[in-house]
């Protein structure tokens, strides 16, 4: 019998930046100039991102990935 881990999705270093990006209070429009990309890319890999989160909104994927990231940083730091 498998052990069941609990299912972490991860990010690769594009998704990264672009959540970081939103984060930082850019738009769409202006990550995907700033990236060099069509804004159809970024759009495409936040409908990936809010799939694999299972999130409606993209606010909701920042907001979903935030929380993942301070309860990851709060188990570093033994809390």
């Amino acid at each position: 019998m498998r052990s069941r881990r609990p299912f972490e999705p991860t990010l690769s270093n594009l998704e990264k930046e672009i959540i970081n990006r939103l984060c930082d209070g850019e738009t769409v429009k202006e990550v995907a100039y700033e990236m060099e990309f069509h804004v159809r890319t970024i759009d495409y890999h936040l409908s990936r991102m809010r799939r694999r989160f299972n999130c409606k909104t993209t606010i909701h994927l920042i907001a979903t990935l935030r929380h993942s990231r301070q309860r990851l940083e709060r188990a570093k730091v033994g809390l």
